[in-house]
């Protein structure tokens, strides 16, 4: 199959409902190398995508900074006797995910937050002072997260 424009509302669709380069590929029929060439020699194919693909990424970076910071929502629940349906409403709440929090700090201000198995002091590199992150649990990482908040002064809320 040629390159041909006419197939570009196509791919738009595929690239907003989440088909990656081989999905979209296999759709047309086509190699995914033949697909990755086009990519690179046809720009309106490569802005195509990379403007279909824009919300989806800031939908997962939203999702994935909600979990990080937790959040809170209310759960419905409808019950129903023979002569009334009750209806009862929670407020629950998901805490902070630590893995969430590295993840994001790490890919958004690496230069800040690179992931390293090593705490640092900033005053001195001894040997003694270091601390390998590598081999404790969440729970640990959590509590240690919150020692963090606590000395710094960080509310859950900041």
């Amino acid at each position: 199959m040629k390159y041909s424009a006419d197939k570009l509302p196509l791919i738009d669709a595929w690239a907003r409902e989440g088909l990656t380069d081989v999905q979209i590929s296999i759709n047309l029929g086509v190699d995914v190398t033949t697909f990755a060439y086009w990519k690179r020699t046809k720009p309106e194919l490569s802005l195509l995508l990379e403007r279909a693909r824009e919300p989806i990424i800031r939908e997962v970076e939203n999702a994935l900074y909600k979990r990080a910071i937790g959040y809170k929502y209310t759960e419905t629940n409808v019950e129903r006797t023979r002569r009334k349906k009750i209806i009862r409403k929670t407020l629950k709440e998901v805490p902070p995910d630590v893995k969430a929090i590295i993840f994001y700090l790490t890919n958004r201000v690496p230069s800040k937050w690179k992931f390293s198995s090593k705490i640092e002091t900033a005053t001195a590199k001894d040997p003694e002072n270091e601390m390998d992150l590598s081999k404790l649990s969440d729970e640990k990482l959590a509590l240690l997260e919150e020692a963090i908040r606590e000395t710094h002064g960080i509310r859950d809320n900041d």
